[in-house]
């Protein structure tokens, strides 16, 4: 336990990440062709004593397959983001991804403001601010609400973190946003191909498509799991799939 909880310290003080290139890889579990939506541009935000946490995130994909894409540290204490903000973090996306895939820039009713809507407008971005004649529309945004229950609290307690550092705690952010890619990859592919999600009596879902993945790699990695199970190889040729893809993205070093 020492020597790992070592690894982990050395990871976070000496591992420089690519946020670009991390950027790229959760890129590559979507869709290659289509359009996206980036949906939403929003704040993750808890205390820890005195220390306020303050991220700007948004998550790119198709219908209910969103995952984390790029985001930022805010230096306020209130957390607000500026147009400046919020433009830059957008920029990034567009770099990413490029013009032509953005569909739709989806976003909270704080996020406006004459700069930031002229710049989307002058970018060519089709956007939806949340407004109450568009609840119909903005509905869709609970994909993203699932994202933030995971990734704060249900599955990866991200906001139970002690880290104070902005710059390890953004590493940290980087790779609970893998973890949930991960995660959310295992449940689409499952429900679709051996482990269907049960619906309850007012026909939702049990649990959303990340949960599902989430215990789905808890079962099989328990002692007693075959590695013949169909659901262990199918979690077996998915993860070659991302090792491929991360070899090929020519990651840092790794310690240890």
């Amino acid at each position: 336990m020492a020597s790992n909880e070592t690894r982990i310290q050395d990871f976070f003080r000496e591992v420089p990440l690519d946020y670009g290139l991390l950027a790229h890889l959760l890129l590559s579990l979507l869709p290659a062709t289509g359009k996206l939506r980036l949906r939403r541009l929003d704040r993750m935000e808890w205390a820890f004593g005195q220390y306020q946490v303050n991220i700007l995130l948004i998550t790119v994909g198709q219908g209910a397959f969103q995952v984390p894409l790029y985001w930022e540290l805010l230096d306020n204490r209130i957390g607000n983001s500026s147009a400046a903000d919020r433009i830059a973090l957008l920029q990034t996306c567009v770099h990413v991804l490029g013009k032509h895939r953005i569909g739709l820039v989806l976003s909270d009713r704080e996020f406006v403001g004459h700069v930031w809507l002229k710049w989307l407008k002058d970018n060519g971005l089709n956007f939806v601010m949340r407004l109450p004649y568009m609840d119909q529309l903005y509905a869709r945004r609970w994909t993203i609400e699932q994202c933030f229950q995971n990734l704060k609290g249900q599955g990866f307690i991200l906001e139970v973190s002690h880290l104070c550092c902005r710059h390890k705690l953004c590493k940290l952010v980087a790779l609970v946003s893998l973890a949930y890619a991960l995660c959310l990859s295992v449940g689409t592919v499952a429900h679709v191909k051996c482990a269907p999600i049960a619906r309850k009596n007012h026909g939702y879902y049990a649990t959303s498509l990340s949960r599902h993945g989430l215990n789905i790699l808890r079962q099989i990695t328990r002692p007693a799991t075959s590695p013949h199970e169909p659901m262990a190889q199918m979690v077996d040729a998915l993860l070659r799939w991302i090792s491929c893809k991360i070899a090929r993205y020519q990651p840092t070093k790794i310690v240890g």
